[in-house]
């Protein structure tokens, strides 16, 4: 789905739109949903003219067994030309099973804060950067598109408000590995009014996605940042939902 931002000249640019529905909101379900609603969904959102779905993950079964039958989905899906189908992606062995899977693209993760990294997916940033180096060097030399995401944009429940200068380094982290692009997840804790980062002019550094009702005015600001590229759910990270509960 391609919208559009109506600017001050009047000139309409066009917004890509990536549902993360069956991926990053099924993931934070209590029950497992079955496989045949998963296909359902999926398909059923092929039909809305979305630009990219993001299908599963393939994390390990024990992290997120919500998502453990990714690889049948994507085996079982109803692919419709022109939409990008693309998985989560944490190491070198999800790689093989997005292969596998005849995946289009994939995504990988980060965050701003060591402690929230740590946390999520027991490693410093810096740390995380140089995990993904052979996958998104693998990845390319198959002609599979990375996306990077970027948890804790603007706060952490650990260590509170995040300089936008971290963000843009680790941006740059990112880019330097050769991703497509680059998003910053706020993970609902903070409003984004006031906090865009406008250091990067890259077309490559996109627009927001937020699980509350902030998302609208969240991804306004974006906007006006440059941002062309929206990430979309109803749900989020589980450690990030957790990790907000035990703070409020």
């Amino acid at each position: 789905m391609v919208l559009s931002h109506r600017q001050e000249t009047d000139v309409r640019t066009p917004i890509r739109i990536t549902e993360v529905g069956p991926r990053d909101g099924l993931q934070n379900e209590p029950g497992i949903v079955s496989t045949e609603t998963k296909i359902a969904f999926v398909n059923a959102l092929s039909q809305c003219g979305v630009a990219e779905i993001e299908v599963g993950s393939f994390v390990s079964p024990r992290a997120i067994p919500q998502l453990a039958d990714s690889d049948e989905v994507f085996q079982r899906i109803e692919r419709r030309p022109g939409v990008i189908y693309s998985a989560l992606v944490p190491n070198e062995r999800g790689l093989e099973r997005a292969r596998a899977a005849a995946v289009d693209k994939i995504a990988i993760f980060t965050a701003t804060s060591d402690t929230f990294n740590q946390r999520n997916i027991h490693c410093t940033v810096r740390e995380s950067i140089g995990r993904f180096r052979p996958v998104v060097s693998q990845a390319r030399q198959t002609g599979m598109a990375v996306r990077g995401y970027i948890s804790t944009a603007t706060h952490c429940p650990f260590e509170g408000p995040i300089p936008p200068s971290r963000v843009t380094q680790v941006m740059r982290d990112l880019l330097d590995l050769g991703i497509e692009d680059a998003r910053a997840e706020v993970l609902g804790v903070r409003s984004f009014i006031g906090r865009c980062h406008c250091g990067m002019q890259s077309t490559k550094i996109n627009a927001v996605g937020n699980r509350d009702d902030r998302m609208r005015t969240d991804i306004r600001r974006s906007l006006n940042c440059g941002g062309r590229r929206v990430g979309r759910t109803e749900s989020g990270c589980p450690s990030a939902l957790a990790l907000e509960a035990a703070h409020k």
